[in-house]
């Protein structure tokens, strides 16, 4: 197949969101040409299309990326692992649970980590975030997520910034967080919603001081954005991410969706035929170089939202769908059903897996069902959940996550047309 047979042949339903402009087909060129020279990976890509180095040094860089096919999770993998020769400068990694076994890890370069958190200070910037704010970035494990914030932070600068960790006891949280008076929340919208549920319980009052919440990790339905309007009198904004990417877009003061910031990524996205205003994120990094993605799928279904905004930025904007694959999120840890599904076969489960999440005034509670023949190896099951799933882990020995594992007769498990599926209800 010859370079011109794989343009012809690109899927004409995937569209770029926004035209680049010069600079960032530059930065596209370099980074194909980084692509190829440092990952076998992407070697093997372009040689099976035919596209040689002189074409990519020669060609339209928008026309090779056309022809590319898109990649998801076998060959992020295989990329992530040959970052490590790759790259010489890695100072940090990024993990998650991922769709699949053994999960997501992105390797950070000393390159990438200074200029994702220039990008993410200029994200909160976009929010109103600006010299005179003291910002507290609370979460379960501020550690592993949260700590990107305050140091982006620091290059606004703001006043003051801090990670709070919230543990089971949420009430407690509230305590810190009235004596540190926050003009800045950053959060996780069932943490955000915990810690509110805790101030009612307990009456005590949530600092007033909170003049903006930036919420991440989750989506956060309508009903609680107008909560935490009502209840702390604050803006809302809506931060957009990943663990393979880092930061891609935030909400504007306009709150007419997510601004999708176009210097570091071009993003694409691949129409829903019957509702075409929506599709399947698609996504190339233009500057992150221990993990280059070329035409990665996101898994996130998106809105795009065709008019210009109030606040006149230029940046194409989306509203977030949910996900394309069966998903939740548990206080920011992300629970995927093929992965739970596949760690609970590792240990011998047979039949289908129904998993069920609830909430109690204390705690999450994690439900799965699966066939009674499964009995004799109960505890197997629960230790196969914790060892892989370290977020999970996390959570179940914090208090903050209860696991239950039901056996059924197989017969009312296959009663359901898909019986196998991740019901929230929450």
């Amino acid at each position: 197949m010859t370079m011109s047979d794989s343009i012809a042949s690109a899927a004409p339903d995937i569209e770029l969101i926004a035209q680049p402009p010069r600079s960032e087909l530059t930065a596209l060129r370099d980074m194909m040409i980084h692509c190829v020279r440092k990952f076998p990976t992407y070697r093997r890509i372009f040689r099976d299309i035919g596209i040689t180095d002189g074409d990519i040094e020669s060609a339209d860089p928008l026309e090779l990326l056309r022809s590319l096919p898109t990649i998801g999770a076998d060959e992020l993998h295989r990329i992530s692992m040959e970052a490590v020769a790759a790259t010489d400068t890695i100072v940090d990694t990024e993990t998650s649970s991922g769709t699949t076994s053994g999960g997501k890890i992105r390797f950070i370069s000393s390159e990438d980590d200074a200029a994702e958190h220039q990008f993410l200070a200029r994200l909160l910037r976009t929010c109103g975030i600006g010299p005179g704010d003291r910002v507290a970035c609370m979460d379960t494990d501020p550690a592993a997520v949260m700590i990107s914030f305050p140091r982006a932070c620091e290059l606004i600068p703001t006043a003051e910034s801090y990670c709070l960790s919230t543990g089971a006891g949420f009430e407690r949280s509230l305590t810190l967080l009235e004596r540190l008076k926050p003009t800045a929340l950053v959060s996780v919208p069932s943490i955000i919603e915990r810690t509110l549920d805790a101030a009612l319980a307990s009456h005590t009052q949530v600092p007033d001081s909170i003049q903006r919440v930036i919420y991440i990790g989750e989506g956060m339905d309508e009903a609680l954005r107008r909560r935490v309007r009502e209840t702390l009198g604050a803006d809302v904004f809506s931060y957009y991410g990943s663990s393979e990417t880092s930061a891609l877009g935030i909400e504007c003061r306009a709150h007419s969706g997510i601004h999708l910031f176009g210097s570091r990524t071009l993003f694409e996205v691949e129409r829903d035929l019957t509702f075409p205003e929506r599709g399947e994120l698609i996504v190339t990094t233009l500057v992150q170089k221990a993990l280059p993605l070329l035409r990665y799928r996101l898994s996130d279904l998106v809105r795009l939202r065709p008019c210009p905004c109030y606040c006149e930025l230029d940046e194409p904007r989306i509203d977030v769908l949910g996900r394309s694959d069966m998903f939740a999120s548990i206080l920011g840890s992300k629970i995927h059903h093929h992965a739970l599904s596949e760690s609970l076969a590792r240990a011998g489960l047979s039949g289908p897996l129904q998993v069920f999440l609830e909430r109690d005034s204390r705690s999450e509670t994690m439900r799965l069902r699966v066939s009674d023949h499964n009995a004799h190896i109960e505890d197997r099951l629960l230790a196969a959940v914790l060892h892989d799933h370290q977020d999970v882990e996390f959570l179940y020995d914090g208090g903050m996550l209860d696991i239950r594992i039901e056996f059924l007769p197989s017969s009312d498990l296959l009663q359901d047309r898909k019986p196998d599926t991740l019901i929230d209800l929450r």
